[in-house]
């Protein structure tokens, strides 16, 4: 019978990946990305005939930063939800920080709470579940080594695929058997961006962000 992949996306890891494929050249633009369609592409790797059972995306709103950067980040989730992408987000949590080094000032920083947390419950609950055979996660994020681990000691008859966004490769997943990894490179992202605009189901129209 065919597969049943679920996909399981760090968006702040791809986000990372794309602003360094974009620094080094790789690519002209690729903020507009159309995550179903990436994901999509990917099923004939994983086995024949494999479908899509469910396709998770994860990632906080970043309010904190100057300018309309969460604004355009919400549109980018109004889009994925429109296309049956479920959105889970965490949140950004404050952190008052003192130079060690020279100044010792202090200085505030935010850090992205709950993501790793997420993609583990909701990597487990489908296993438990048999929601899906396979379980695709796009991130390099070493926090996430634990419980991959964990999944597959504990559902020995699933499999989890690691993909990589580009220059995010992790060699500390080469310790978990078995595990397979591919490395999604970056003119993946200029292949598959939405158009512009997007028309959702319900008739409205969101247009691509100025500058993605």
């Amino acid at each position: 019978m065919p597969l049943r992949a679920s996909f399981f996306i760090d968006g702040f890891n791809v986000y990372h990946s794309i602003k360094a494929a974009l620094a080094d050249g790789a690519i002209t633009h690729g903020r507009w990305l159309d995550y179903r369609a990436l994901c999509t592409s990917y099923l004939g790797l994983i086995g024949p005939g494999t479908t899509v059972s469910s396709i998770q995306y994860f990632s906080a709103l970043a309010w904190h930063r100057p300018g309309d950067a969460a604004k355009r980040h919400k549109l980018l989730m109004e889009v994925m939800k429109d296309q049956g992408i479920e959105v889970i987000l965490g949140n950004f949590k404050r952190k008052d920080i003192r130079c060690q080094a020279t100044c010792h000032q202090k200085f505030v920083s935010y850090e992205e709470k709950e993501t790793d947390l997420n993609i583990g419950l909701r990597l487990m609950a489908s296993f438990h579940k048999d929601e899906c055979d396979v379980a695709v996660i796009i991130s390099g994020d070493t926090d996430l080594l634990a419980v991959v681990r964990e999944a597959l000691t504990t559902y020995p008859t699933k499999e989890i695929v690691l993909a990589f966004p580009y220059k995010r490769h992790n060699n500390h997943y080469r310790s978990i058997a078995p595990l397979r990894t591919i490395k999604i490179p970056a003119q993946r992202y200029e292949d598959f961006q939405l158009a512009d605009p997007v028309r959702l189901i319900s008739g409205r129209d969101i247009a691509k962000p100025v500058g993605w």
